[in-house]
């Protein structure tokens, strides 16, 4: 295939053989495509951002809310990328994850990974409700029609404080002791995330 452009060929094989003991010849066909791809596909994390402050979001379900970061990116090729798993996300722990798993999202109450064809866009919603820490990384693997993958890599940590800009009392001494007096505090607070 070396001397042969980029593409789709269309290819035939034909299979004649003689039945020895009747003498019958006998042809069976099949018809296939070659697929000529030297170029990689492209894969490409745009959201969340290398070294970025992720905020999650709450994203509400009939099955109940939960907090996922929206991963955007890329997953492309020249000729094509496959349609079953063309593309994979996973997360590891760190910055230099030993190990990777699976990124899920949430579609009733199952938890499918997140995986598909050919994507610009939103890849989809990380679930990471039960997940604990702070830094972690995400690999996108993308794989075309001929076999050639390749594989990006963000580094990011989520924001899990959260910031109290004001906070205000009706009274400034306090003494919950039951005497009746000075027991009961009003307290308004103001938090500045979304």
């Amino acid at each position: 295939t070396s001397a042969m452009a980029e593409g789709l060929y269309p290819i035939k094989a034909i299979l004649k053989y003689k039945d020895t003991v009747s003498g019958k010849i006998y042809e069976t066909s099949d018809t296939k495509s070659l697929i000529v791809d030297r170029v990689p596909p492209v894969s490409r994390i745009s959201y969340p951002p290398k070294s970025g402050l992720i905020c999650p979001l709450r994203i509400s379900s009939t099955k109940g809310d939960w907090f996922g970061i929206p991963v955007e990116g890329i997953a492309t090729d020249n000729i094509a990328i496959r349609e079953n798993r063309g593309y994979s996300l996973y997360y590891g722990f760190g910055s230099n994850p030993d190990s990777w798993s699976a990124a899920k999202t949430r579609k009733g109450k199952d938890t499918p990974s997140i995986e598909g064809g050919a994507n610009s866009g939103l890849l989809g919603n990380w679930d990471i409700t039960d997940l604990r820490g702070t830094e972690y990384s995400l690999r996108l693997k993308s794989v075309d029609t001929a076999g050639n993958a390749t594989c990006a890599v963000s580094g990011f940590s989520i924001d899990t404080l959260v910031q109290i800009s004001s906070l205000n009392t009706d009274k400034r001494l306090f003494s919950p002791n039951g005497d009746g007096r000075l027991d009961d505090l009003s307290v308004d607070y103001k938090i500045d995330e979304y």
